[in-house]
């Protein structure tokens, strides 16, 4: 026995398929999209990251180069040279003693005011490295507070920062 086939149903039918296959292909491409968006949040925020992990590390070896730093003093008048000294009369062994008294108090002075001002400098230096530090410190517990500890990037989770899959 043969079934008759309705039409109307067989219309209704094909028409709920393509609707189906119509809304089945629209969600796909809004979960493709949202993959893709989430994808390129996650890059953006990984870019993030990664610039203030830089900046911390920038700010890290500035302070390590300024502790490493010494003060180079420029170089002291010449001593009198005694044999040289010896030729000459007692009177112009008291001149050229007198001179380089003079020339060796001058030097000092000038070498006391070089190194408190190298010693400002250094300082100044100090505090700008730090002043970034913390401000790459502070970027990095806004963007992911789970990458900082104690005050500094917490290399463990640093090394597990998750990768971004690909859209």
């Amino acid at each position: 026995m043969a079934m008759k086939l309705n039409p109307k149903a067989l219309l209704l039918s094909a028409a709920v398929m393509v609707l189906l296959a119509g809304c089945t292909t629209w969600w796909q491409q809004q979960q493709a999209w949202q993959r893709r968006q989430a994808v390129e949040r996650c890059q953006q925020r990984r870019a993030a990251i990664e610039q203030q992990l830089g900046q911390y590390e920038v700010a890290q070896q500035t302070l390590r180069q300024i502790d490493a730093a010494r003060y180079r003093p420029s170089a002291a008048p010449e001593p009198i040279d005694p044999e040289q000294a010896s030729r000459y009369s007692q009177l112009d062994r008291q001149l050229d003693e007198e001179r380089y008294n003079i020339a060796y108090s001058a030097w000092q002075q000038e070498e006391q005011q070089r190194r408190e001002l190298w010693l400002s400098e250094q300082q100044q230096r100090r505090q700008q490295a730090k002043r970034r530090r913390s401000e790459a410190i502070e970027a990095l517990a806004r963007l992911e507070p789970s990458l900082v500890s104690a005050g500094a990037p917490a290399e463990a989770q640093v090394a597990n920062l998750s990768h971004c899959g690909t859209p």
